[in-house]
């Protein structure tokens, strides 16, 4: 069986009444340590697979954390709905505190 993603047990015994959050980028460790409920962590150097995502029928948050995070997180999204059964994912990017939606159209 595939491990969960960093700080997946975290969120199984956290709060799962928010829903799953998935971090990215260059910051997604300090934003995840530091929040205020379990966010999980997409490491920038694994591959979305190498994870079991505890996200069936949820509706998933992904957060773009840093500047250098990654262009695509649609493998990411693919991983999420086609393979782990989230019903959608949402994706937004951190800066400066400042969250704002991921068009569909980045790449």
């Amino acid at each position: 069986m595939k491990p969960l993603p960093p700080y997946g047990k975290q969120f199984l015994l956290g709060q799962p009444d928010l829903g799953p959050w998935v971090c990215t980028g260059s910051s997604a460790w300090e934003v995840a340590k530091t929040s205020s409920f379990p966010r999980m962590v997409m490491p920038d150097s694994a591959d979305p697979a190498d994870f079991r995502w505890p996200v069936e029928g949820e509706i998933v948050t992904v957060v773009e954390c840093g500047i250098d995070a990654p262009e695509s997180i649609r493998g990411l999204a693919h991983e999420l709905i086609g393979r782990n059964g989230a019903e959608a994912v949402i994706a937004l990017r951190s800066v400066g505190g400042l969250m704002t939606f991921v068009g569909a159209d980045h790449e």
